[in-house]
């Protein structure tokens, strides 16, 4: 009842369907970014 008021209202491009393919892009985005970002939390450079 609620779905068709959340794709309403969401971009086209944030439609459920979507989301694997984002989840999978975040995590390879954050999967990237760790060994950095350890680096600068405990490194401090």
């Amino acid at each position: 009842m609620s779905e068709a008021a959340d794709v309403a209202t969401r971009p086209s491009l944030l439609k459920p369907a979507h989301w694997p393919m984002f989840l999978a892009l975040a995590v390879m985005v954050a999967a990237a970014r760790l060994p950095w970002l350890l680096q600068r939390a405990l490194g401090r450079g």
